[in-house]
């Protein structure tokens, strides 16, 4: 009975497994004496650890009991650095605790790990503690020149006093010193900040880079000019780790230098989404004598499969293709959309992975030339992709026909409104929950300008 309604009700949800709870399997193995992988921490410390996790679970809202819990907790572990971070469960707390420590003891952790950096690295407890570090030591050693870049945009009234930052100039100092220490060290990897919404590229929301010392900018160069120059290079994109890592250097580099970013967008083009000696397969080298029961539909599939250049057989690099869509400029964007997605966007908007890829090139797209050829490229699939239930292909960027709409003159968009049609796209326009203010603004302005309104022009005027 109980298979039966299950197979009957279609809509039911397959349960997911439920998460292993991390503080009660190290409850579990510490009463079998096992205090957790990597090294080994007194029973006694490892249950101390254990109660303040849970009261960091529970939540601790009052900052000065969050800042007092901090400060015992890593006044705890002194003289026992490497030994804590080591361990699995010391690592876990540490790494919630630095975000939160004084300079003291921050740069107290700085310098007990920094002599066996090399090594500390490709540990699997203490890598994280280091990542940590590495985050919390850039922010804070660039923390007053965000404040400055702020107080520059205001235009003060009267003068008055700056505070630039809450930790000192030795302290800022210490922090930029192990930033850049991170880079000196051989064959250490760069870490990447895991963020709530890991989504790559950034699109849904704005990315937002921080003032940086000169320093740093040099670190992004010197980092990108070595990796371009491996033979392997355009391997790169068709594995996870080295795809990942190509997508936030194009990120860094966006913001550092505009030339490098258009040299190695050009080279993964020319090398490895669509190679200069990639030449599309069309089937006709399969046997003639085989029987083909395939529909015609079927057929034009097979015949179109070879047509797609390399980038899309692989999910890394299809990834990779949406970053350098996302920090590429007019031209670069153009050249992309000749070699990878022009005469393909139907066949691409249709397959699961792959429909992604196109919204992302609708997202980008601000050139109205460009733009309307992918409109009627797709205008002849809608109901393929309808059946496919990729609808995020029709719905990407509303923006776009928006911006489209407004760039209208105001007789055309008189004409556009007159017409017994017009009105409901108008309507929409304006009820829209996709369309901002400002556009609605813009558009009544625009309005005005018009000599002569009729009926229908007016009415709208009085829905917005």
């Amino acid at each position: 009975m109980g298979e039966e309604a299950t197979d009957n009700n279609p809509l039911q949800k397959k349960q997911r497994k439920k998460r292993k709870n991390f503080l009660k399997s190290a409850k579990k193995y510490a009463k079998k004496g096992q205090m957790g992988r990597g090294t080994q921490i007194p029973q006694d410390l490892f249950d101390y650890f254990v109660k303040i996790l849970e009261t960091i679970k529970q939540g601790i809202e009052d900052p000065d009991e969050r800042h007092a819990l901090v400060n015992n907790v890593l006044e705890r572990t002194k003289g026992e650095e490497l030994n804590i971070v080591g361990n699995q469960l010391g690592c876990r707390l540490i790494e919630l605790l630095l975000p939160y420590a004084s300079p003291e003891d921050l740069e107290r952790y700085m310098d007990t790990l920094s002599p066996d950096l090399r090594r500390l690295c490709s540990d699997n407890f203490t890598s994280h503690i280091i990542e940590t570090m590495l985050r919390v030591s850039c922010e804070r050693a660039t923390e007053h020149l965000q404040i400055l870049d702020q107080l520059d945009d205001e235009v003060p009234k009267k003068k008055r006093k700056k505070d630039l930052s809450k930790y000192t100039d030795e302290h800022i100092t210490s922090c930029h010193e192990f930033t850049l220490k991170i880079w000196e060290k051989p064959k250490v990897n760069m870490f990447v900040e895991k963020v709530g919404n890991p989504s790559i590229p950034p699109h849904a929301t704005e990315m937002k880079y921080k003032f940086v010392p000169d320093e740093y900018k040099e670190i992004v160069k010197e980092f990108a000019n070595r990796l371009s120059a491996w033979p392997q290079f355009k391997d790169l994109p068709y594995k996870n780790i080295t795809s990942a890592l190509l997508q936030v250097l194009l990120y860094a580099v966006k913001n550092t230098d505009k030339n490098l970013t258009k040299t190695l967008i050009k080279r993964l083009l020319n090398e490895s989404f669509a190679p200069d000696d990639w030449v599309p397969t069309t089937g006709d080298d399969e046997k003639k004598d085989k029987i083909d029961v395939d529909s015609e539909e079927s057929k034009e599939e097979k015949k179109n499969e070879g047509s797609l250049p390399p980038v899309f057989e692989n999910e890394s690099a299809v990834r990779l293709l949406e970053a350098a869509l996302f920090v590429s400029k007019k031209k670069t964007y153009t050249q992309i959309y000749a070699r990878c997605f022009i005469n393909r966007l139907g066949q691409l908007a249709t397959r699961k992975m792959l429909n992604f890829t196109v919204q992302r090139l609708i997202d980008n797209c601000h050139i109205k030339e460009e733009f309307e050829p992918m409109f009627d490229e797709l205008a002849s699939k809608y109901d393929a992709i309808l059946a496919c239930g990729n609808t995020g292909v029709l719905v990407a960027r509303p923006a776009k026909v928006v911006s489209s709409l407004l760039e209208l003159s105001a007789d055309e968009l008189l004409y556009i409104l007159c017409d017994t049609k017009g009105c409901h796209v108008a309507d929409s326009f304006c009820k829209g929950q996709f369309v901002g203010v400002k556009a609605r603004d813009k558009l009544i302005w625009k309005l005005k300008v018009g000599v002569q309104m009729t009926s229908s022009a007016c009415f709208l005027l009085k829905t917005s």
